[in-house]
């Protein structure tokens, strides 16, 4: 399966669990669209999890409620971490910039 990376987890927001992810894609509709995500939570690790709930912060920003995610402390170890979705549906949204390569595995030479 690939994925693509479509935002990070910016910061917590609250006591309950609820998180500000900070989204690559053309608007925060787009990002609402999403009924789960995947985690990068170690290297080339993609855990899935399902969006609870989902709330405009800005343009390029959301707030987070997601599955299993329920305390301050459980969403404060995924701060940091990359958001991906399979390519599949990646295709299906709309990112901000229509050349947004992944050049994951790759070498690039600045000549």
């Amino acid at each position: 399966m690939t994925y693509t990376q479509i935002g990070f987890i910016n910061s917590t927001h609250a006591l309950k669990g609820k998180m500000l992810v900070k989204h690559n894609l053309k608007s925060s509709k787009e990002f609402k669209k999403l009924s789960f995500i995947f985690i990068e939570v170690r290297n080339k690790s993609y855990i899935p999890y399902f969006v609870e709930n989902m709330a405009d912060a800005t343009e390029d920003t959301v707030m987070v409620q997601l599955e299993d995610v329920n305390t301050l402390e459980e969403a404060r170890l995924l701060v940091g971490k990359n958001i991906y979705t399979e390519q599949e549906t990646f295709n299906k949204i709309k990112p901000a910039n229509k050349y947004n390569f992944d050049f994951t595995g790759f070498k690039l030479f600045d000549q």
